[in-house]
């Protein structure tokens, strides 16, 4: 999904708070966000350096591709990415595999993620081989009528003097929206729980070692899946997380 439109429209608070309703459905399903400045190393994994150099063993640490599998991967400010990894994003989510070479390793896993972005058009445009992993677009807009900001001010600022007790006030409307998720997901042909296999992040299908022989990850496999979640529906999460 991806969700462009003017600046603090709570457009990353809503997919934050996207993780605490999933768990509330159920569904074990990681919300992971790669931040602009992220290396090559941090997204696609690399040498486990504390291994290496305290126990002497050569293993794998793994990047944010693979702490997004089976769930979200977002991307806040996703038209300023930089078009490397750009690149990078478009291998991976074709295949719904990466395959790392580097430091004498070599690692092939599963990397099956839905694509979430958000941004600012005015900032800078987002490139079309990006855009068009995106499955659903929407347009966020400023909201102008005076009672509904008031409102909104008025429960970020009791959310912040008690989280705790704002939760609870409305754990109710979203469990109740949750419990819509997985009545949507049940009426899906071919759709699963989202718990993880035992061919998830944790498992590794690693060769013989070898010498890198490049820094780019490239595979080959099937298209990953699109998650579909109801549209239409606001929820007292999108106030309870952090604000931009």
């Amino acid at each position: 999904m991806l969700a462009l439109g003017d600046r603090g429209t709570a457009k990353s608070t809503t997919v934050r708070a996207l993780g605490q309703m999933l768990r509330l459905a159920g569904l074990e399903m990681p919300v992971v966000t790669l931040p602009l400045g992220a290396s090559d190393d941090r997204v696609l994994g690399s040498l486990d350096l504390e291994a290496a150099l305290v126990h002497g063993e050569k293993r794998f640490a793994p990047g944010l591709l693979a702490e997004a599998h089976s769930g979200f991967l977002y991307i806040d400010e996703v038209n300023l990415l930089d078009d490397y990894l750009v690149d990078l994003l478009l291998d991976v989510a074709a295949s719904g595999v990466n395959h790392v070479e580097r430091d004498g390793l070599s690692v092939t896993h599963a990397a099956h993620f839905v694509l979430v972005g958000s941004g600012n058009p005015e900032e800078g445009e987002l490139r079309p081989q990006l855009e068009d992993r995106f499955g659903l677009a929407v347009h966020v807009r400023t909201i102008r009528d005076a009672d509904t900001r008031r409102e909104i001010v008025r429960r970020r600022l009791a959310f912040g003097d008690d989280p705790a007790g704002f939760c609870a006030a409305w754990h109710a409307q979203d469990a109740a929206l949750a419990a819509r998720v997985c009545a949507a997901r049940d009426r899906l042909p071919g759709s699963n729980s989202g718990r993880r296999s035992s061919t998830g992040s944790s498992a590794w299908s690693s060769r013989r070692e070898r010498p890198a022989t490049g820094e780019r990850s490239s595979s080959r496999g099937q298209p990953a899946p699109t998650l579909r979640l109801p549209a239409g529906h606001r929820s007292a999460l999108a106030t309870s997380g952090q604000s931009r």
